[in-house]
């Protein structure tokens, strides 16, 4: 038979049988494939051991008698006497008790010494009554799946409050695609191992289990039964990150995870569990589904959170010139790690530029803010201070390692930004917040693309256009200078004469409808 069939016919679970086959008190047969088939004398034996446990006496007697070395009579004798003793040191100890509560004294009137001192001529003997299907188990839980899914439940709440830190609290922010989406996915992982490790050993030493370990009753405790202490707790959780999950690396963790489901098949002790009692009850389908909805309810939370961490600062209007550049460096930090591809922009309050945009030469180049290119933002506001527009200048120096100056790119990739910055939209941004600003910068780039076809070549030459999905914004593009430059067929992209020696000074403008 096999081991679920001996379960139910000894009511015994799966750790006792495996620490009594460990104890060397039952000895099943092997089948060709190595698994074990118990017989209908291992159901005996087995049911021998727990009526022998039951009257307290120890293993190692119980192997004795087994071995022959002990008669049935000699070791049940002895136990009689041991027991015995035992009912008469607790008769004592009852005494002493109905002796107090004669005295009728209360908490506070209660005179301990005395009590003490006839207590201590006797010690109160141990308890010797012993449950086989809890006192006698192996480390091992041969339950991969239901350890698996208890950790799965304990990861994905920690995930959800490490967003709420990482988007909310420390503002980091990563780009999902290519390596540093693989970055991305690594600091979640780390972030909420890390709260895990923090939270863990807490749970362990004061309440003695984690959510996912109450709710699919597994317990982890020491070999005395006691809880785990904090120092304990702590390295198991922190060698079950490093050996179990291999730090989260992508690959590497599904060996691991597959070599820990291996090892738990076969009912060996895990690594981190050495020293320990890792037991499981019976869960039933109630506590699995349970489980199972628990952590698949954790990906809401954890995708409106990362939602959430695109709402705008100041996401309506009218606004003061400090909150559009709130939401300008907001902008520049959180959807630049979209793209990763250059450093955020950011502004002070007052329009100068912090980090500026950087030249265009062969190659973008990172200048410190005196060499810019670009002058600052000049804010037109009304009477009650509110912004109605902005106008921006800006002189590249020209490309001394080609025929061509490009224009589009820097305008592209900087002005966007700012008009959604100035003009959120005529209604408020709202839920699902990372949608709404990929709508908006899509009309942000339509604009900055029309005001693109302007002649850079002449000067005088203006160029405005009304978007409508920016709330009637108007933006407006004029050369105020352009010498040494011809125009090409492609828009944005100007011939250079003499390539680096040309002079051109460009002024964006934008402004808010009424």
């Amino acid at each position: 038979m096999t081991i679920k069939e001996l379960e139910r016919r000894t009511g015994l679970p799966r750790t006792s049988i495996r620490f009594y086959e460990q104890e060397d008190l039952l000895h099943p047969e092997r089948r060709e494939n190595n698994y074990r088939d118990y017989s209908e004398r291992d159901v005996r034996t087995l049911e021998k051991i727990k009526l022998l446990r039951q009257l307290s006496l120890e293993v190692e007697a119980i192997r004795r008698l087994q071995a022959g070395e002990l008669t049935l009579r000699e070791a049940l004798g002895a136990q009689a006497q041991v027991l015995e003793g035992d009912r008469a040191g607790l008769e004592r100890y009852s005494r002493v008790c109905q002796e107090i509560s004669r005295t009728g004294a209360t908490y506070e009137e209660l005179d301990p010494g005395p009590w003490l001192s006839a207590l201590a001529e006797q010690s109160l003997p141990p308890s010797r009554r012993v449950d086989p299907s809890q006192a006698d188990a192996i480390a091992a839980a041969p339950y991969p799946w239901r350890r698996f899914f208890a950790r799965a439940l304990d990861l994905a709440w920690m995930e959800v409050l490490w967003a709420v830190l990482q988007y909310h609290v420390l503002h980091w922010y990563w780009p999902d695609h290519g390596l540093m989406g693989v970055a991305d996915s690594l600091v979640t992982t780390w972030g909420g191992w890390c709260l895990l490790m923090a939270v863990e050993p807490i749970l362990l030493c004061t309440w003695g289990y984690t959510p996912g370990k109450w709710m699919l009753r597994l317990k982890v405790r020491r070999e005395d039964g006691h809880k785990l202490d904090w120092e304990r707790a702590l390295v198991r959780t922190a060698r079950i990150f490093l050996r179990g999950f291999a730090l989260g690396v992508p690959f590497l963790n599904l060996l691991c995870l597959g070599t820990c489901y291996d090892r738990c098949q076969k009912e060996r002790v895990m690594p981190w569990d050495q020293g320990l009692r890792y037991t499981t009850r019976p869960a039933g389908k109630k506590r699995a589904a349970t489980c199972v909805a628990v952590i698949l309810l954790a990906a809401p939370p954890n995708w409106l959170v990362a939602d959430l961490s695109w709402r705008l600062p100041n996401p309506s209007g009218p606004l003061t010139p400090e909150q559009v550049v709130e939401n300008y460096n907001f902008l520049e930090r959180r959807a630049d790690s979209i793209w990763g591809e250059r450093p955020a922009l950011s502004l002070e309050p007052d329009g100068r530029w912090r980090e500026a945009p950087p030249a265009y030469q062969d190659s973008w180049v990172w200048l410190d803010v005196e060499d810019s290119e670009w002058g600052p933002v000049e804010f037109a506001t009304d009477e009650d201070g509110s912004v109605t527009g902005f106008s921006l200048a800006w002189s590249p120096h020209g490309n001394p390692y080609g025929e061509n100056l490009e224009l589009w790119w820097p305008t592209t990739e900087f002005l966007p930004n700012l008009f959604l910055a100035l003009s959120p939209g005529a209604e408020d941004w709202s839920f699902p917040w990372g949608q709404a600003y990929s709508h908006k910068r899509e009309g942000a780039v339509g604009l900055t693309l029309a005001l693109d076809q302007v002649d850079f070549s002449r000067t005088g030459s203006r160029l405005s256009r009304r978007q409508e999905d920016l709330g009637g914004l108007t933006g407006a593009v004029e050369v105020l200078l352009s010498e040494g430059y011809q125009p090409t067929i492609e828009t944005g992209r100007l011939l250079q004469l003499d390539p680096g020696s040309g002079a051109l000074t460009i002024r964006f403008t934008a402004a808010l409808p009424g």
